[in-house]
């Protein structure tokens, strides 16, 4: 369209009472239509395989760390019990301080830190 066709003439006067509009009736209706509905169901489709890979992710990552923190603290448990055997029979003339004992043995608290990590990995549902 040309901007000269465009122009209204000179004497036509415009008002509101001269506007007039149809209704839409496609605007009317609460209900989606078929191509909202398909993008709905794709949408939710996507988000329940990301809950799904997530939850495989937190699966894999569990084994891998329980096993981590299994070992972990055995190795820890083991290695003050050894200490402690050495200590209490003075094998090979092994003695430590008391203040080095009580250190040792309350280092075994560092399990506790595991249990915050295990109650994370683990939570109850």
């Amino acid at each position: 369209m040309s901007d000269e066709s465009s122009r209204l003439p000179e004497h036509t006067e415009v008002s509101v009472q001269n506007i007039s509009a149809e209704p839409l009736a496609a605007a009317a209706s609460d209900e989606p239509d078929a191509e909202s509905r398909q993008e709905e169901d794709f949408l939710e489709k996507k988000k329940l395989e990301l809950e799904i890979a997530s939850l495989k992710q937190d699966i894999e990552a569990r084994k891998e760390y329980a096993k981590k923190i299994f070992w972990l603290i055995l190795a820890w448990l083991m290695a003050v019990l050894v200490i402690l055997f050495f200590e209490g029979f003075k094998l090979r003339g092994f003695h430590l301080d008391d203040s080095v004992l009580i250190a040792i043995v309350s280092s075994t608290t560092i399990t506790g830190i595991f249990a915050i990590v295990a109650n994370y990995l683990f939570p109850k549902r």
